[in-house]
């Protein structure tokens, strides 16, 4: 069974989108912070990480830069949003998750069925 860390501090988010991977089969754990999710992705094993970008306790771009240490295979979609004033911030946290190591980026709100569709996509892609 495929194995997903979900990271977002919004608990809407955590529990929308795991409730629609979990329908589709995939095992999630989700985390509301950074380090938590730093601690567990140490200690599990996981085939995908969702991650926002703005994390409490430890940055999203950092989170990433850690489990690549780890596994510089897994496979990783970042994910971030916010209203139109932040949306230069978002746009370049973006860029940079894509450049340090994020496979997928999508902006938030995303939309369940794109989501669903891009963590099938990718982990079809997965020797």
């Amino acid at each position: 069974m495929v194995k997903i860390l979900l990271v977002d501090d919004d608990h809407d988010v955590r529990r929308s989108f795991g409730r629609i991977l979990m329908e589709d089969g995939y095992r999630v754990e989700s985390y509301s912070d950074g380090l938590s999710a730093a601690d567990a992705f140490g200690k599990g094993n996981f085939d995908l990480v969702i991650t926002d970008i703005q994390l409490p306790g430890m940055h999203g771009i950092d989170l990433i830069y850690h489990i690549r240490e780890i596994d510089p295979e897994i496979l990783v979609i970042a994910i971030s949003g916010g209203d139109e004033d932040d949306f230069i911030t978002l746009t370049k946290d973006l860029q940079t998750a894509s450049k340090e190591g994020a496979n997928l980026v999508i902006p938030k709100p995303c939309d369940e069925d794109y989501l669903k569709f891009k963590v099938m996509e990718l982990l079809e892609t997965k020797p």
